[in-house]
């Protein structure tokens, strides 16, 4: 018996005619006609009654035909299940956090095209309590994700990349604009602009305003970071925000908070992304990159 055999059966019982079934399938109808002789000769059954109109299943027939089709139907799932697979497997699922995560990449990205082109990685940007998760159940391989202030990522396999400076942003209109250096005692009691999902970056401030005995002000976030700087350039609204992120953005001025100057930036993947070449590829050029700087 095989999978070509069960295949012409089944759509001679759909179309109730072997020749109809030789049609759809391209073949001759002898061809059909024999694939079913020869199911029959194996098992020792009669399939089908054949008829000088037409063609009707047997008992036995019938109840072949109900197994042939789940059978089929399972190599079917089983065959789209393979291919899934190994498209997963043909590109690279890379998460980026959308300000400090997505400045590191963007620094890296002429240099990986140069030296691996072959990659294919697609990106996605997420908070990075939405990143890990992700990671962990195998939806990315691999992220970049900003110091966690409650989590050490201990599950996880990772290494430093660099370390980025956090910048307390005001307008360029902004009294704050002129000093050469802050301190968090300067902006306790200033309105802020944040993103969403923004969780860790909130604990930093709390972390750091806590001795004060005041929590962050955030009047407002936004989905994208672009629409949270342009508060911050109309004078509305002040803004906590990796250095890179705001760096290019003009009647923003950005200054470091004396008490927390840099943040480490970390590449964060798993045992089971390290088994996969292509994985390794990218985070050994990576690696190399912000070494060699």
């Amino acid at each position: 018996m095989t999978l070509l055999q069960l295949k012409y059966f089944c759509t001679a019982c759909e179309l109730s005619s072997i020749t109809k079934a030789a049609e759809k399938l391209f073949v001759t109808q002898p061809t059909v006609s024999t694939a079913i002789r020869e199911l029959e000769q194996e098992f020792q059954i009669r399939l089908l009654n054949r008829r000088s109109k037409g063609m009707a299943l047997t008992d036995e027939g019938m109840a072949f035909y109900r197994e042939a089709c789940a059978l089929l139907q399972r190599v079917n799932d089983f065959e789209n299940q393979i291919r899934f697979m190994a498209e997963q497997k043909r590109y690279i699922r890379l998460g980026l956090t959308k300000a400090s995560g997505a400045s590191v990449y963007q620094e890296y990205f002429a240099f990986g095209v140069e030296h691996h082109p072959e990659l294919n990685i697609v990106v996605r940007f997420g908070a990075s309590e939405e990143l890990l998760p992700r990671l962990r159940d195998g939806k990315l391989d691999v992220i970049i994700v900003p110091r966690q202030e409650e989590d050490e990522m201990d599950e996880f396999r990772k290494a430093e990349l660099c370390r980025m400076g956090m910048w307390y942003c005001v307008s360029a209109a902004h009294p704050l604009a002129k000093e050469k250096e802050l301190d968090v005692s300067m902006v306790l009691h200033e309105k802020m602009v944040s993103t969403l999902n923004d969780n860790n970056k909130m604990k930093v401030m709390e972390r750091l305003f806590e001795p004060y005995g005041v929590k962050p002000a955030v009047i407002q976030r936004y989905e994208q970071i672009s629409m949270a700087l342009s508060m911050i350039q109309a004078n509305v609204a002040t803004g906590y925000f990796p250095e890179g992120a705001v760096r290019n953005y003009s009647g923003i001025v950005g200054k470091p908070l004396r008490e927390e100057p840099l943040v480490p930036i970390y590449l964060v993947w798993t045992d089971e992304g390290w088994r996969r070449e292509e994985v390794r590829t990218l985070i050994h050029y990576i690696r190399k990159f912000y070494m060699d700087r």
